[in-house]
């Protein structure tokens, strides 16, 4: 007799469980570029895990491979929390704005003793079409050198890094010296016309006299607008290839172009850290930025300016400063313990802090909300303005909504079944969602003991209350049994509705003192 097989009797099968999405790559970090580099294999991309081997793509003066060095510089970095750093190529032929310039055409370098002698010299100017401005009370009697002379007309003349090129006498040749003017807004539309004064007030001196500064006769080169691919058009060319939140670039961008891309990163889960070295840009394109409410762009202002060795140069500081902040801004590690940090007051490795700022520029950024880099106390300090909400604010909103659609997309695929549209089943996602807040509580993001002040409320009221001062959430979806017959028939599970109580965080503090003899 045949002995027959035990499949009659019992059958078994052996289902993989099925797999879900991973967390989001929130601190992964974009670098978009212009620069040529090394040969890549084909890739139109590469990931850096080290400075060494960017400076050995791109050069050690690069831009990308000193953006790349800053970034993970920083300790922590986005390399502490899972983050990547991605440089990605613009399609070739892509330019950045550039500044306008302007260089003296005449030697003034025998005017050095004429100079000198200024006790209430005047420089008369219209910067960016704003209007002419006359400036006087400029004391150069106290200086010596080109040098000092260059010092003076710095502080003078805001939003223009001002350069100085001596040649000394030879044999056959007499010394030669001229200053050239550069200015920190960038694109077509930056301007600095020199004119001679034309006020009314007595006992002063016109720099721009011939015998002086000679500023009449200055060759000029116009700025130009970026060009090439924008920067949006490189993120829609690249996003559903590579996952990135941070975005930087090497370029500069003029003012419409800056509007463009906050506009276009607004819509992306995405967060731009958007530089700039113009003092001009804060009450304009920052400005116009935050009344949008286009919070996804992070404003940064660095008002010092490395040296400018020519017409086109760009001045790369800003760039650098955003590289080093940004290392700083996506290093949390979400998956710890009261690791969530805020911005402000942190140090940036490689950043000496910007000593050109005033008071006054300090109140404006305050009020636009763009960052800044400052000296305090001594201390080089990350100056986190809210105007147009903290940088944590965003990261952790961004985090937040990313996790939570994953956190679902994950209950609904990995159930094998799938979730029935019963209470349990309710309960089964709802217990997805609540991982995601208890993480966020754990870290940091989100905190008990705060009362909601808000006027929007769902649920029992009294329950909202006390969940979000207990829990530091309240998570509510209407019962089953009053679900509308359309939203079964189409299989949408109830809204499930989410309060968050934000910690927070403390940027200062007052102190009041009541001394008694």
């Amino acid at each position: 007799m045949p002995d027959l097989s035990i499949n009659n009797t019992v059958t078994v099968s052996v289902a993989q469980a099925p797999l879900g999405l991973n967390t989001p790559d929130i601190n992964n970090i974009a670098i978009f570029t212009h620069e040529s580099h090394a040969s890549w294999d084909g890739q139109n991309y590469q990931i850096y895990e080290d400075p060494t081997s960017a400076f050995q793509d791109f050069g050690t003066t690069s831009i990308t491979g000193q953006m790349v060095n800053n970034i993970l510089s920083q300790s922590p970095n986005p390399l502490n929390a899972d983050g990547q750093v991605i440089v990605i190529p613009f399609l070739p032929s892509t330019i950045g704005a550039t500044n306008t310039y302007y260089e003296n055409s005449h030697n003034i370098y025998p005017n050095l003793a004429s100079l000198t002698a200024v006790e209430n010299g005047v420089v008369q100017y219209d910067l960016n079409g704003q209007g002419v401005q006359a400036i006087s009370g400029i004391v150069l009697s106290n200086a010596n050198t080109f040098s000092d002379i260059l010092n003076v007309i710095q502080n003078t003349i805001p939003d223009v890094t001002v350069d100085l090129s001596i040649t000394a006498a030879t044999s056959s040749t007499s010394a030669s010296a001229s200053f050239a003017y550069t200015l920190r807004e960038v694109g077509s539309t930056s301007s600095l016309v020199f004119s001679a004064y034309s006020g009314s007030a007595t006992g002063v001196t016109d720099l721009s006299s011939s015998h002086l500064l000679d500023l009449l006769a200055i060759s000029i080169t116009a700025g130009q607008n970026s060009s090439g691919e924008s920067l949006p058009e490189a993120i829609v060319r690249t996003q559903n290839k590579l996952h990135y939140c941070g975005v930087l670039s090497t370029l500069q961008y003029e003012s419409n172009a800056q509007i463009s891309n906050a506009k276009f990163i607004q819509g992306q889960d995405m967060i731009l850290i958007n530089p700039t070295n113009s003092i001009a840009d804060l009450l304009t394109t920052h400005e116009e930025i935050m009344n949008a409410s286009d919070n996804n762009t992070r404003n940064t202002l660095y008002n010092s300016g490395n040296t400018i060795n020519g017409a086109g140069t760009p001045i790369i500081t800003p760039q650098l400063t955003a590289a080093a902040a940004a290392g700083v801004m996506f290093s949390v590690n979400f998956n710890g313990t009261n690791t969530f940090q805020t911005m402000n007051l942190k140090t940036l490795v490689n950043v000496d802090p910007d000593l050109n700022l005033t008071q006054d520029i300090y109140n404006i950024a305050e009020q636009v909300g763009t960052d800044l880099y400052v000296s305090e106390g001594g201390l080089s300090c990350y100056a986190s303005n809210g105007s147009n909400n903290y940088f944590d604010q965003v990261y952790a909103k961004l985090w937040l909504k990313l996790n939570l659609q994953v956190a679902g997309f994950n209950v609904l695929k990995t159930t094998s079944t799938g979730i029935p549209q019963t209470e349990s089943g309710m309960q089964t996602l709802k217990a997805g969602y609540k991982q995601v807040l208890q993480q966020a509580l754990a870290c940091g993001i989100l905190a008990t003991g705060i009362p909601w002040s808000g006027p929007i409320t769902f649920g029992d009221p009294v329950n909202f209350q006390n969940c979000i001062q207990k829990v530091g959430y309240y998570m509510y979806y209407i019962p089953i049994a009053l679900q509308s017959e359309a939203q079964r028939i189409a299989r949408q599970a109830p809204l499930m509705q989410i309060a968050v109580k934000f910690a927070g965080f403390d940027h200062s503090s007052d102190v009041l003192v009541v001394a008694e003899a």
